[in-house]
């Protein structure tokens, strides 16, 4: 049997799964995801653990103020679990404002009910290197995004 969060066992292809996104994760993606949000937001994460860090929206939403000073988001701090689940979402409109494709965020449910963590990480990568792209003079996680370079050829 497997366990999510010691609240849900997992059989059959749901165990599979799980297993397949645990071997998946690298902590060390997680640490350099979290000194990003650190840097950026300017907070440290309350907590060792990453997904109980995150799961107010807290972080992101100051992370993402910080990144698009012009769009801020307004933060609730709370306890109650639709205010949180409201925060990650205002972090999802501003990560797709900043231009991260669909495919590269996660969703409310992956981060608050912590189902996909990699693809918690892999957003705040994709974050980050579009932000880089939109002029932002943090760090930079991963490679750069790439820039459209056309080319114009001449008949000869």
């Amino acid at each position: 049997m497997a366990s999510v969060d010691n609240e849900q066992l997992l059989y059959g292809l749901d165990k599979e799964l799980a297993e397949k996104a645990a071997a998946k994760y690298d902590p060390v993606r997680e640490r350099e995801a979290r000194e990003f949000i650190e840097i950026v937001s300017g907070s440290a994460f309350p907590s060792d653990n990453f997904h109980d860090s995150l799961k107010d929206g807290v972080l992101l939403c100051q992370m993402m103020n910080n990144i698009l000073p012009n769009n801020q988001i307004k933060i609730a701090v709370s306890k109650m679990p639709f205010k949180q689940m409201e925060n990650i979402g205002f972090f999802l409109d501003r990560v797709e404002l900043l231009g991260v494709p669909p495919h590269e965020r996660f969703m409310t449910i992956d981060l608050y009910e912590a189902k996909n963590m990699n693809q918690v990480i892999n957003t705040i990568f994709s974050v980050s290197r579009h932000a880089a792209a939109k002029g932002f003079q943090g760090p930079l996680l991963g490679p750069k995004l790439t820039e459209k370079n056309e080319r114009v050829f001449t008949e000869e």
